[in-house]
């Protein structure tokens, strides 16, 4: 593992869940209730559309809970699309500066225009990440069969 520095105390360990957002999904909510209720701080991190992974890692928190990075790499134009995939490169880097965990409730987007290339987005912030935490057992084995994730968990739910 990579970690920088860490508390000694995980009490009150600062958890950045980025990209937060509470519409549609309740996920991000739930994650935010549990991690409070075992006496960690969260701190809902908001969408960023310019250097989004370097402006988050730049927070005062003390690991990052990432979900849903296919935003960060796909634009509306084209030329959106070449500038966030530049921004999306250059914060990779970034997230060598703490801990990182990924949660993979979708490995790729249900509307993956090439599969492929999503793989390779993805496969590359695995290649950053301290972890990844999946749903279910089966997730961790898609997980691991077609990338090279150093680990992946279960939620205790599945366990």
């Amino acid at each position: 593992m990579k970690y920088k520095s860490f508390p000694a105390s995980l009490t009150g360990l600062r958890v950045g869940l980025f990209p937060f957002g509470t519409e549609g999904n309740p996920y991000q909510r739930l994650i935010a209730e549990a991690l409070t209720v075992a006496g960690f701080a969260p701190r809902p991190l908001p969408k960023q559309n310019w250097f989004a992974l370097r402006r988050v890692m730049s927070q005062p928190i003390d690991v990052l809970q990432m979900h849903w990075p296919h935003s960060l790499y796909h634009g509306r134009s084209w030329l959106a699309t070449i500038l966030k995939r530049a921004m999306y490169f250059d914060g990779l880097h970034a997230l060598e500066r703490k801990p990182v965990m990924y949660s993979a409730d979708n490995l790729l987007p249900h509307d993956a225009a090439d599969p492929a290339f999503e793989m390779r987005m993805v496969q590359r912030l695995l290649d950053r990440v301290d972890g990844c935490l999946v749903a279910s057992r089966a997730c961790t084995e898609i997980i691991w069969a077609p990338t090279r994730t150093r680990w992946a968990g279960t939620r205790p739910a599945d366990a």
